[in-house]
């Protein structure tokens, strides 16, 4: 297939969506470029450079005019280049909600954030993910404020002694590891963490604490039974427990009156560890015993996103003009797009505001004859336009 400029297709395309291509470059002249793109390609590595062999980074927006998306686009390639030309490589962020026609993104910090993006497929019918988090604590703590970090570069501050559930979309499943940071009256502070595998086997964790010692009580959800629990108490203790009926609690005693960790992992029934889940725990008398907290993780639930909201996709062109696309509904679901930096950038030549982003990836990407290419190691620094 011969190569095709996605930026100018989308420029010729005014019944479809709204002006907002740019023309102009952004690169540097030195050894040192700002854009760029390394990764392994079809098995190839490869190293693109933004002011090096004449690679421009080319910054864009669109908006889709049948829902209002906003598409903010990068596109490392060759400038001024029309045919016989190098590789190139195009990065699309979708914006996380809908605008009207024209109106400016206010929030762009939600969508250009830093986090993981599930990659688009045909017809934007990718899923968004809702979890609840709901704290617990022991009757006598005395909180000040506390923060939940969900794992996909989302954070949110709580200024209030009350403990409330909370919702978090996440728009792809994958490993997440979610913390709660909780700062009690006392201005001392402790973090819990409850690393997330959504689409396998999750667990969280709680406890109690009587005089006697402290019970553990874990909550089992997915996978394929029987399931097997492996204790750690954060001493030299531990215990391994098989159950089928996800009801299995653990009793412990501490030797010491210290706070300790603790931390369950859990087996299917095709022995792969699928999650584990922390909790953070004092001996009675202790302390620590006012710091004794929790949280739950409600199974995850599957909300349409047929306006591919909040999703990437990744254009690749051969030296030959084929075009490859990550727009496939047969991407595996190994494949991952996380945004782990996200900084202002100097305006383009159309006076519009850029963001200078860091990108890590692996993907598939399909032609238009069957033919598939595997990116490996994908990372990349790129820069957007947005209106």
């Amino acid at each position: 297939m011969k190569r095709i400029s996605q930026i100018i297709t989308l420029c010729l395309l005014v019944s479809l969506f709204t002006p907002g291509c740019k023309k102009e470059h952004i690169a540097t002249q030195n050894a040192s470029p700002v854009f760029s793109f390394t990764g392994i390609v079809g098995g190839t590595a490869m190293n693109l450079r933004a002011g090096l062999n004449n690679y421009y980074m080319y910054s864009s927006y669109t908006q889709d005019s049948a829902n209002g998306v906003y598409n903010y686009t990068g596109n490392l390639k060759e400038y001024n280049c029309t045919s016989n030309c190098p590789p190139s490589i195009e990065f699309i962020i979708n914006n996380y909600h809908t605008l009207p026609l024209g109106a400016s993104e206010t929030n762009i910090g939600h969508s250009l954030a830093t986090g993981y993006l599930s990659y688009l497929v045909p017809g934007g019918n990718s899923d968004s993910i809702f979890v609840t988090f709901t704290p617990t604590a022991d009757t006598s703590v005395k909180v000040k404020s506390y923060a939940w970090n969900f794992g996909d570069g989302t954070v949110t501050t709580i200024n209030s002694s009350a403990l409330s559930a909370i919702v978090h979309t996440y728009s792809h499943a994958g490993s997440y590891n979610s913390s709660l940071f909780v700062t009690f009256s006392d201005n001392t502070s402790k973090t819990l963490s409850n690393p997330l595998q959504m689409g396998n086997t999750n667990v969280s964790l709680n406890c109690s604490i009587t005089d006697s010692g402290i019970t553990f009580m874990p909550t089992t959800y997915g996978g394929s039974g029987n399931y097997s629990y492996h204790w750690d108490f954060g001493d030299p203790a531990s215990l391994t427990v098989n159950d089928t009926a996800n009801t299995t609690n653990a009793a412990h005693t501490f030797s010491d009156s210290n706070p300790h960790t603790v931390t369950l992992t859990v087996h299917d029934i095709t022995n792969n560890i699928k999650a584990s889940s922390t909790a953070y725990a004092a001996t009675p008398n202790s302390i620590a015993y006012s710091h004794v907290f929790s949280y739950n993780i409600s199974s995850p639930i599957l909300a349409p996103n047929p306006q591919g909201l909040a999703n990437a996709t990744i254009i690749y062109t051969d030296a030959t003009g084929d075009q490859y696309t990550s727009n496939n509904p047969a991407q595996p679901d190994s494949s991952y797009f996380q945004i782990t930096s996200v900084t202002n950038y100097q305006n383009n030549e159309n006076n519009q505001s850029t963001k200078q982003l860091h990108v890590k990836f692996d993907c598939i990407l399909f032609d238009y004859t069957g033919k598939t290419l595997a990116i490996k190691n994908g990372d990349a620094i790129i820069a957007v336009a947005y209106k």
